[in-house]
């Protein structure tokens, strides 16, 4: 985790914080990251020991879809990759012990947890995991808002139709959707772009 009051561009590797399933730093020496984010990560590590890495955020677009009734639908490929992966929590802004126990039993083996009217949670085992769900969700939710813009009926893909392409797409020998098929790339892309990530 980061920690609080940083700008994105202004993290660092060696800023990180790196926390256990109770949400406590590893190193004792470490800055505390913000209570909040520590029980966040309470809440995802001490639930889901099959998560390693998890990105919470605040994205325009996802919140515009997370604030719908119908939350994302089937409009564009990411969508159909990305809607068994989630689930829907409605928005608290003090978060107690009875909103703590909701969102673990909402979030259960989800990959996605979007929470209505406010942002979004992407788990993944790996940090490439996590990435490539954050990456599929923003577009996804972008795509739909456009769509939604238009002067036309948006063409929904059939559910049955969606479960296809997800067996398709799993099955599929030609690409991971774990993240590990881009990471290297992105990593070259940091280095080239911003080589001051790993300080």
């Amino acid at each position: 985790m980061h920690p609080y009051g940083l700008f994105y561009e202004e993290v660092t590797a060696s800023c990180l914080i790196k926390v256990g399933a109770d949400g406590r730093p590893l190193d004792p020496d470490a800055v505390a990251p913000v209570d909040g984010a520590q029980n966040l990560a309470k809440r995802i590590f001490g639930s889901r020991p099959d998560i390693n890495f998890f990105i919470h955020g605040h994205c325009e677009d996802v919140m515009a879809v997370g604030s719908t009734k119908g939350g994302l639908r089937a409009v564009s490929q990411p969508a159909v990759y990305l809607l068994h992966l989630i689930d829907y929590i409605d928005y608290e802004f003090f978060e107690d012990d009875d909103y703590a126990e909701k969102f673990k039993r909402t979030l259960a083996d989800k990959g996605v947890l979007i929470t209505r009217n406010h942002g979004y949670y992407v788990l993944g085992e790996s940090a490439s995991e996590a990435f490539i769900r954050a990456y599929y969700l923003r577009q996804a939710c972008s795509v739909q808002v456009k769509v939604m813009a238009m002067d036309d009926t948006p063409h929904v893909i059939d559910p049955q139709e969606v479960a296809r392409f997800q067996d398709q797409m799993y099955s599929s020998p030609h690409y991971a959707y774990d993240g590990s098929t881009e990471w290297a790339a992105l990593l070259r892309k940091l280095d080239r772009e911003q080589p001051d990530y790993r300080t």
